[in-house]
Parts: structure tokens; C-alpha cells; sequence
């Protein structure tokens, strides 16, 4: 009988370190990649390929915007309160990308780590598509429309910047598009794991 259940826990026990290899194997890879040096240099051929590239370019655009908004600005007078009320119906659009000059190549193992930074505004404009204005007392002039327009447009920047650091889509954004471009440049290299870090 101690036979038996001696050989029947060699069988559960193998079955079960079977079963933990094939569980874990998909993880296995990245593990030893980061873990094992690169015998074969590809990696350090590769993070100079893409330093090299880096440096070569300029700003990469990560993510657009676009968005529809409304705002109100008045304008008062002593004595006489309100004497002008400007409505503009308009159009916000946003470039957002990274300064491909500030990335930091580092091969680790048979891994190459690109260290991004911040996320900024490449280009913005805001586009009027209606003014509705109340002005017979003050009229509107050109300088003050220019005014409000830019005052505006500085909110929705700030705004645009602030909600994508907050929920992380400028991160996953730049990740994306940064793995797209290098992917691009290594078309024959292959074997390489890319991994990204994020400046603070």
C-alpha cells in the first residue's frame, strides 16, 4: 500500500511541475530575455540603430484632439453693467506628441528599454464657427475678439494636457507610436524586446 500511494505522489507530482511549465512558459521568454546576456550583440546593434535614428529625428506626434465647445464673454461698464456679451461656438484641435531628441536607449540583456519623456503640445488652434454678439454699446473690436479666442484656447490647452497625463492615454499614445516607428526601422532585427519607461 505505502508503494502505491509512494508512486501514485510521484505521478501527481510530476503532473503537477508539467503542469506549472506549460503554465508559465509564455513568461518564461521575457524572464530570460531580461535575465540571460546578449550573446550575439544584436541588442547593442539595435539600441545604436535606434539612438542613431532618434537623433536623427525630431517631434513625434502621439495623439490628436478634437473638440466642440461654447464659451461666453462679457465685458461690463461702471455705472452701466453689461455693454457687451460675445458668444463663440468653436472648434478645438490638438497635436500632442514627444521630443524624439529627449529619448534614452539602454539595451538590458537581449531587451532594448526606451525611456520616454513627457508628453507636450506640438500644435493647437480653435477654430470659430459661430459668434453671436450683443455689442450696440461697446462694439466688438478685433483685438478684444483676439483676446477672448486666444484666452480660450489657452483653457482647452491646459485642459487637453492635464486629462491625457491624468488617465494615461498620453503614455499608452506615445508607447504605441514610439513601437510603431522602431518597428519600422527594424524591420530585419528581429528578436529584440522592446520596453518603455517614462521619464518622471
Amino acid at each position: 500500500m505505502k508503494h502505491i500511494a509512494r508512486w501514485l505522489g510521484k505521478v501527481l507530482g510530476t503532473a503537477l511541475v508539467l503542469t506549472l511549465v506549460l503554465v508559465m512558459l509564455p513568461y518564461a521568454r521575457s524572464w530570460l530575455s531580461a535575465l540571460l546576456p546578449d550573446i550575439t550583440g544584436r541588442t547593442a546593434t539595435v539600441s545604436a540603430l535606434i539612438s542613431h535614428r532618434l537623433s536623427e529625428s525630431a517631434h513625434l506626434e502621439t495623439l490628436t484632439v478634437e473638440d466642440e465647445g461654447v464659451f461666453t464673454s462679457t465685458q461690463d461698464a461702471l455705472l452701466l453693467g453689461t455693454v457687451q456679451t460675445v458668444t463663440v461656438h468653436y472648434t478645438y484641435r490638438a497635436s500632442l506628441g514627444i521630443d524624439l531628441s529627449r529619448v534614452t536607449v539602454e539595451p538590458t540583456g537581449s531587451a532594448v528599454t526606451l525611456t520616454l519623456p513627457e508628453t507636450e503640445l506640438l500644435s493647437d488652434s480653435l477654430t470659430p464657427t459661430q459668434v453671436s454678439r450683443d455689442d450696440f454699446w461697446y462694439p466688438l473690436t478685433e483685438k478684444r475678439r483676439a483676446a477672448i479666442l486666444a484666452e480660450e484656447q489657452a483653457r482647452c490647452r491646459e485642459r487637453v494636457l492635464s486629462e491625457a497625463a491624468g488617465d494615461g492615454s498620453a503614455r499608452q499614445a506615445a508607447e504605441k507610436a514610439l513601437r510603431e516607428t522602431v518597428a519600422a526601422w527594424l524591420k530585419e532585427s528581429g528578436g529584440v524586446t522592446l520596453l518603455f519607461a517614462h521619464s518622471e
